[in-house]
């Protein structure tokens, strides 16, 4: 992201870096490769989604270490800023997406005990998540949250959804 907040779309020579012709900030401006000068024109920020903190202060993890299949299931595990399947974006539509894949519940179920998943983002009502203002992740399909099962928190506790019930099992940030 430019400092506007728009998306950054090129990749500079070694040693040099991007920046803004004048430090402009209008739509469409170009960039130049520029040598390092520490300016404003030159301070970008690449959105790389964030993590979805858990209960017991871990993220939300796809299994198997970012490979990120159909039917993979999504975990507890303890946080790493370099694990790519722990970095979700926040869908305009709902929808948690990693890897190319969205949070979904398995079978699009909505019952009690419903595990989830990652799967191909296809918009069914099991991967729209809404964060509450208690901080709970809604799926308004199944009207259930996602949930770690009896508050458990140890690495490897795969998600499922859950009644609502504002306990810490049901605690989850978007950053």
């Amino acid at each position: 992201m430019d400092p506007a907040g728009r998306r950054l779309a090129a990749q500079p020579a070694v040693g040099s870096l991007p920046r803004l012709a004048d430090g402009a900030t209008a739509n469409g401006t170009r960039l130049q490769i520029w040598d390092c000068n520490g300016a404003a024109a030159q301070k970008f920020a690449v959105n790389a989604g964030g993590v979805v903190g858990t209960p017991g202060a871990k993220c939300a993890d796809v299994g198997g270490d970012d490979n990120g299949g159909n039917g993979t299931a999504v975990q507890i595990w303890d946080c790493q800023t370099y694990a790519v399947d722990q970095h979700w974006f926040h869908q305009s539509n709902g929808a948690l997406r990693t890897l190319g894949r969205c949070l979904d519940i398995v079978g699009n179920g909505t019952a009690n005990g419903a595990q989830v998943e990652l799967w191909d983002c296809n918009g069914v009502g099991g991967q729209v998540w809404q964060q509450q203002a208690d901080g709970s992740l809604l799926n308004p399909q199944s009207g259930r949250c996602l949930d770690a099962p009896n508050g458990a928190t140890a690495n490897g506790t795969r998600l499922q959804i859950y009644d609502c019930n504002g306990s810490a099992a049901q605690k989850f940030t978007l950053s």
